[in-house]
């Protein structure tokens, strides 16, 4: 967590230290409901750094969302690809932390394809609609 947030880095709530707990800890599904700003990134984003780490995948609603994504692991240094069905896997890196796809490219059977035969983590990035 210092790597990201610098070395005075807490955590948001107990429900954000529990959940990244289970998380790291588990090989069983997640479900962490948590609302807007209570660090959900986190939650994804830091085991993506831990050694033995797995590919992540990323889907998300909205391709605004995305680009927010993929500036942060810009900042932090963290290797990506995005996934275009036009052209698979953009890498951006040789050996992504993040694979981001959006939510249409998802449902594609040449991403569920190409996923199948990795050893993956798969989060949804909820959109949030007015």
């Amino acid at each position: 967590m210092e790597r990201l947030l610098g070395p005075h880095a807490t955590f948001k709530s107990e429900i954000q230290r529990d959940a990244l707990r289970l998380i790291t800890s588990s090989l069983a599904a997640s479900l962490v409901i948590m609302p807007t700003g209570a660090g959900k990134s986190l939650l994804y984003i830091l085991p993506t750094i831990l050694p033995g780490a797995q590919v992540t995948i990323i889907i998300t609603p909205l391709v605004a969302l995305q680009q927010d994504l993929v500036q942060r692991c810009m900042q932090w240094e963290i290797n990506f690809g995005v996934f275009e069905s036009r052209h698979a896997l953009l890498p951006v890196a040789a050996q992504p932390s993040f694979v981001f796809v959006d939510a249409e490219r998802a449902s594609e059977s040449i991403f569920q394809s190409s996923s199948r035969s990795c050893r993956l983590r798969v989060y949804v990035k909820e959109s949030t609609e007015v």
